[in-house]
């Protein structure tokens, strides 16, 4: 009885063990995930602070220094925001979902960075000024909407993980109590054992 006490005991630190380190991977993935949603969400906010950049072209020809800078910025760190996403997607995630949204948004990506990039150019073009600008306008509608999408998957996505987790959590806190109230039952039975002993003894 002695050894199957020790070993119940064993089992459950053991099972102790396991579980704070599922628990630390798993809000090491958490926090992964809830990065990949902002930056998904920042990426959003970015395309649109290109579109305000993009249209102060259209009330302001030619358009100041500051703002041609402020817009060939914002282009930049909206490339390497969507090159970031792209990463996390392919090293992280396998969602068909996600690839087929990836493949979709990427025309309008590259229209609104392409058209933004030839507009810093060639500013002084008005005719073609208005010719882009028209283009990211009409594009940017149809990029939003994608990247709603894309954001809402990711949210998703992380969803199912934590749902995953209690699911694994509830499991494990359940075979702690049965282990427990094991251990419980067999002290008590060793108590027991050891009073009737000392009576037996003592008659």
């Amino acid at each position: 009885m002695k050894k199957r006490l020790y070993f119940t005991i064993i089992v459950l630190t053991l099972l102790v063990f396991i579980d704070k380190y599922y628990i630390y991977n798993d809000l090491e993935i958490i926090k992964k995930d809830i990065e990949v949603i902002n930056l998904a969400g920042s990426q959003r906010m970015r395309s649109q602070k290109i579109i305000k950049l993009v249209l102060y072209y259209e009330i302001n020809k030619p358009a100041p220094f500051i703002n041609i800078i402020f817009l060939e910025n914002s282009i930049n760190e909206f490339i390497i925001s969507h090159n970031q996403l792209k990463q996390f997607h392919i090293k992280r995630y396998k969602s068909e979902n996600l690839e087929f949204l990836y493949k979709k948004i990427e025309p309008f990506y590259n229209n609104i960075v392409n058209s933004a990039k030839t507009l810093i150019d060639d500013k002084d073009n008005i005719k073609k000024v208005n010719n882009f600008v028209k283009m990211i306008k009409l594009k940017e509608n149809d990029y939003l909407n994608l990247m709603d999408k894309i954001v809402m998957e990711y949210e998703e996505i992380g969803q199912q993980r934590i749902a995953k987790i209690e699911s694994r959590e509830n499991i494990l806190n359940t075979m702690v109590v049965l282990i427990f109230l094991n251990i419980f039952f067999m002290s008590g039975f060793e108590i027991l054992k050891k009073k009737k002993k000392k009576k037996a003894n003592l008659a």
